[in-house]
């Protein structure tokens, strides 16, 4: 059995040296909207006014209890834009780098300030540039080097807002003996018989539990 709390409340947005509140699921660029620190980007010159939104680092920040009668309690990001470093009282959870995925952090019996601390995109990017050298782009805005959609850089459609945030819901997962962590589905016909493979990844708390997949 799978409890999920949502954490979409509570969270805070530090713009030094305030701490403006923040919505999750959402964006540095709506939350300093919202606060009155930035002009609405779609009107006038805002777009050239916000352009240093997206060249600062940015980090979201909410106190998060963990306890469970479960054996086990995930905390999971559906998306994040797009680098960051994820902490809980101070403890350093992991590093994440992709926009387009979601990730998932074991903090059973953890408690403390959760920290997501986004580095600028533009700062990482011209980090990967000086590994890599110089790679092909449509315009000189450098979203080649980033897993974060490329029209948060511009295009001929939309304004240049390179933004950051937690953009999909974010929950703890409290679970016991076993989940399924992924299904792989294979749909195949074989002399006009339909066929479907599954393939099912399971995590589990303990490895001697027994287990039946239906």
């Amino acid at each position: 059995m799978l409890d999920a709390t949502p954490l979409g409340d509570g969270w805070i947005l530090r713009h030094e040296p305030d701490a403006l509140p923040a919505s999750v699921p959402g964006c540095v660029h709506t939350d300093l909207m919202a606060a009155g620190v930035i002009p609405d980007p779609f009107l006038g010159l805002g777009e050239s006014e916000v352009a240093w939104v997206g060249r600062r680092d940015w980090t979201y920040e909410r106190e998060l209890t963990s306890a469970s009668a479960q054996e086990q309690t995930d905390l999971v990001f559906d998306g994040l834009d797009t680098v960051a470093e994820i902490s809980l009282d101070g403890r350093l959870l992991g590093k994440v780098r992709n926009m387009h995925r979601s990730y998932r952090f074991d903090v059973t019996g953890l408690s403390g300030r959760l920290s997501v601390r986004f580095v600028s995109a533009y700062a990482e990017a011209e980090a990967v540039r000086g590994r890599l050298g110089e790679r092909p782009a449509a315009y000189a805005e450098p979203y080649q080097y980033l897993r974060k959609m490329a029209c948060s850089f511009g295009w001929d459609w939309g304004p240049t807002l390179v933004t950051a945030g937690i953009w999909r819901p974010v929950r703890l997962e409290h679970w016991s003996t076993a989940r399924i962590a992924r299904v792989r589905p294979l749909v195949t016909v074989d002399e006009g018989v339909g066929v479907v493979e599954l393939a099912v990844d399971v995590e589990r708390t303990r490895v001697e539990a027994p287990l039946v997949l239906e």
